[in-house]
């Protein structure tokens, strides 16, 4: 089992990504698709040995300078964030609320409210920072709420839970992620136009 890859090389953190996702998609995914894989340099290293994501938005804002910049554009943020359960994304949302008000952060999890409720306040607020469980994001994408095109970033809660499993461990979230990922991202992270973070 992998552990704090996340603080480990970039090489190392590629090679354990499209491992999962190999593991993950199983009969889903080509020969082709597999061998279509990702540099190391897709992915982004917070500096320092260890962190937590209490330091999660002074990365974000060293990260990407411009991310204060206004975002009129429902359905367009600029950074994902992932992770393991409906708790641990509250708890991220209210540390990214950090950044102040000219940075939207919006979270979304089954349970919280309807798929459709979400979907109405995506056509409406423009979000800077989407942080969601995902199978739901996953289902916020494919109906065309979330629309991945200006995203630049895509952070992964690496943080375990009571089991010692991350968001990349759990069967449903793993198998989710990697579905929307490489339906939506894959293209983006081998354009240089969307990075992964280990966080």
């Amino acid at each position: 089992k992998w552990t704090n890859v996340q603080f480990e090389s970039l090489p190392t953190q590629q090679s354990f990504f499209w491992l999962r996702l190999a593991e993950s998609l199983n009969k889903e995914i080509t020969p082709l698709e597999l061998a279509d894989n990702i540099d190391p340099s897709c992915f982004v290293r917070p500096s320092g040995e260890k962190w937590d994501i209490t330091q999660l938005p002074i990365f974000l804002k060293e990260s990407i300078p411009d991310l204060h910049r206004p975002n009129t554009t429902p359905k367009q943020p600029y950074v994902l964030v992932f992770s393991r359960s409906a708790t641990r994304v509250i708890e991220i949302f209210k540390t990214l609320c950090s950044l102040g008000s000219k940075v939207r952060v919006g979270h979304f999890f089954a349970k919280h409210k309807t798929l459709q409720e979400q979907q109405q306040m995506l056509e409406k607020i423009p979000y800077h920072i989407v942080v969601g469980t995902p199978t739901r994001l996953k289902e916020l994408i494919d109906s065309g709420s979330i629309a991945t095109d200006a995203c630049s970033m895509v952070v992964i809660d690496m943080s375990v839970d009571a089991k010692t499993f991350t968001v990349l461990d759990i069967k449903d979230t793993k198998i989710a992620f990697f579905r929307l990922y490489q339906k939506y991202l894959h293209d983006q992270v081998k354009q240089a136009k969307t990075k992964i973070v280990l966080f």
